[in-house]
């Protein structure tokens, strides 16, 4: 169980608390959504049952995929914000929750394809470490209070992290830690910032750089995998979220 801290971040980073099938999913670098979709400006479509994007036979829709963007926000603006300035952080936030969901969707539909299941003792332990973390009184980070399975959304969410995991883990292949040339190089390119402002003259952490560069070669072997994945499925997104796709 070393790595449930890991399987049960996938969860969290790939837009913990998406339903089954109301999800979301996304576009390309650089997409914009319209103003209309975010603000209910005149023209924007009424029906929040409207689906944004699909992939294969999971949907995400207007109303989850604004119910989530909220949810990311947590709260109102404040109201000197300039108007255009709160557009701008409202289509970010939603573009964000839509490629989430793409990228959850590609890959719990794959762990799905292989038949990847996981136990009750794994799903217990999780849970618990979990909690473990969660400061009394405060729900677990990334978990939606207001799930659709109440209780059961955080476990919902573990057994989903689980499964990307276990996918991840036999279809990626190990990563190799980095060299010594390597991280010397780093530290020399981001000095600035990694250094702290108190210790400016203190030595940089390698073992802390050395686990940053572990995660980059991680995360880039993850987004070329969901790339390959993207490739064999079938998306389609509404002409509201007029974006494209990358493949």
């Amino acid at each position: 169980m070393k790595s449930i801290s890991k399987m049960v971040l996938v969860a969290v980073v790939l837009g913990a608390g998406c339903s089954k099938h109301d999800g979301t999913r996304a576009q390309g670098k650089g997409g914009m959504v319209p103003q209309a979709l975010l603000d209910g400006a005149p023209g924007a479509v009424a029906n929040l049952s409207e689906i944004l994007i699909s992939v294969n036979d999971a949907v995400l829709t207007r109303g989850e995929a604004l119910r989530q963007m909220d949810l990311r926000l947590g709260s109102s603006p404040p109201p000197e914000m300039p108007a255009d300035r709160v557009v701008m952080i409202r289509n970010k936030v939603l573009s964000k929750v839509i490629d989430d969901f793409v990228k959850r969707e590609l890959l719990l539909q794959e762990a799905r394809r292989l038949q990847i299941t996981a136990s009750e003792a794994e799903i217990e332990g999780a849970l618990r470490l979990i909690r473990k973390r969660t400061p009394e009184g405060r729900d677990p980070k990334g978990i939606l209070a207001d799930g659709p399975a109440g209780s059961d959304s955080l476990r919902n969410e573990v057994i989903t992290g689980l499964h990307i995991e276990k996918l991840l883990a036999i279809s990626l292949p190990s990563a190799s830690d980095p060299t010594e040339a390597d991280i010397s190089a780093f530290i020399a390119q981001h000095a600035e910032r990694l250094r702290r402002p108190e210790q400016p003259d203190a030595p940089v952490d390698r073992a802390k750089v050395k686990l940053l560069l572990k995660q980059q070669a991680r995360a880039e072997a993850v987004a070329k995998y969901v790339k390959t994945l993207q490739k064999k499925a079938e998306i389609k997104h509404s002409a509201t979220v007029h974006a494209p796709i990358e493949k």
